[in-house]
C-alpha cells in the first residue's frame, strides 16, 4: 500500500488545471499595451490632422491611423 502511494505523488501533480483567467488577463494586457504604444506613435511621429471648421476629423484620423499601425503589427 505504501509502494502505491510513492508510486503515485509524483503523478498527482498532473491532475491539476489551472482557470484560463490570468492566461487571458495576460493577453488582454499584451494587446492593451500594443495599442497604446501605437497611438503614442500616432501622437509623436504620425501627425495630426486638425482643422477648425471640421473638428471631429482629428479622431477619426487618429483612430484610422492607430488602427493602421496596429492591424500592420499583428
Amino acid at each position: 500500500s505504501s509502494e502505491l502511494q510513492a508510486w503515485l505523488k509524483p503523478v498527482a501533480w498532473n491532475n491539476v488545471e489551472y482557470a484560463g483567467g490570468p492566461f487571458a488577463l495576460f493577453f488582454l494586457a499584451e494587446y492593451t499595451n500594443i495599442i497604446i504604444i501605437n497611438a503614442l506613435t500616432t501622437i509623436l511621429f504620425l501627425g495630426s490632422f486638425h482643422s477648425h471648421t471640421n473638428p471631429e476629423m482629428f479622431t477619426i484620423n487618429f483612430a484610422v491611423k492607430t488602427l493602421l499601425l496596429t492591424m500592420s503589427f499583428l
